[in-house]
């Protein structure tokens, strides 16, 4: 189920992958391993109790190899499913706190997709994972087209992308204490909001009617964070720094302070077992 003329390794492409596994079976409808891609090696043990989990440092990936160190069920179905943990329902209590170090190994060049669907095959594997898409309301933010437009630029061949983001994906570069630059080459709309709604962050419906592919690259300055400062505050800044960046350099309008509600796919997990042994 592959749409935008076939193009691979974009989110829009893999979350429409991932729903396509779900919506194969009818009723409690299991990830099935048969059907998708694996790893040609994985390992799966228990963390070392007692050390902090950082997403930067403690999920690397190259073109055939992957290590995670300190990674929950619930990131782990994220990642592969590229949903918001607010995106799916039905975890089991141990799943929030026992935590894995995992490393695979993947042929030269995966794509993206590939790659995505073959966590999916070790979620159906390892932790027995079964579930079924269904539709709840959620409250989303909403990306539209500002007045007197946007300011974007159609995709071009001189958009160099970084390893971090492969062409047609979109997402944070690289950062500092006091912004975040997030870029894209040859990405829609679509991809663009899907980003938000992967992430750890409210999740975002496109309402712009843009429909072409764009080099997008937006810096997102933020004052550092003071002592005292609670992550919600945090937040809080960084949605009202984006609305403006958005704006600015975009013409786009991205407000999370503004949300509305709306039917959004959900992953309800029928079944998850803690990972079998190696």
């Amino acid at each position: 189920m592959l749409k935008r003329g076939q193009r691979q390794g974009g989110s829009t492409t893999v979350w429409l992958l991932a729903w396509a596994v779900l919506t194969a079976f009818a009723g409690s409808a299991l990830v099935s391993a048969q059907t998708l891609p694996r790893f040609t090696a994985a390992s799966i043990k228990p963390s070392a109790p007692g050390e902090v989990y950082m997403p930067r440092l403690d999920w690397v990936r190259d073109s055939g190899y992957l290590s995670v160190r300190l990674v929950t069920a619930p990131q782990l179905i994220a990642h592969a499913f590229l949903i918001n943990q607010d995106n799916f329902v039905g975890l089991p209590a141990w799943a929030h706190s026992t935590r894995y170090d995992i490393q695979a190994r993947m042929p030269a060049g995966t794509s993206d997709a590939q790659y995505r669907l073959m966590l999916q095959s070790l979620l159906a594997d390892r932790f027995q994972m079964k579930a079924h898409q269904a539709m709840r309301p959620m409250k989303v933010a909403v990306l539209t087209a500002g007045r007197p437009g946007p300011n974007l630029r159609p995709a071009s061949r001189n958009c160099v992308p970084v390893p971090r983001h492969p062409a047609g994906t979109f997402g944070p570069v690289k950062g500092t204490p006091t912004s975040e630059e997030m870029a894209g080459c040859s990405v829609s709309m679509a991809e663009v909001v899907a980003y938000f709604t992967a992430a750890a962050i409210t999740p975002v419906v496109d309402n712009t009617g843009l429909k072409g592919m764009y080099d997008i690259d937006v810096i997102v300055k933020s004052p550092p964070r003071v002592k005292d400062e609670s992550e919600i505050e945090s937040l809080r800044e960084w949605d009202l720094a984006a609305k403006a960046a958005f704006k600015k350099q975009l013409g786009l309008n991205l407000d999370f302070t503004k949300l509305v509600k709306r039917p959004m796919p959900v992953l309800a997990i029928d079944h998850l077992a803690p990972a079998s042994a190696n």
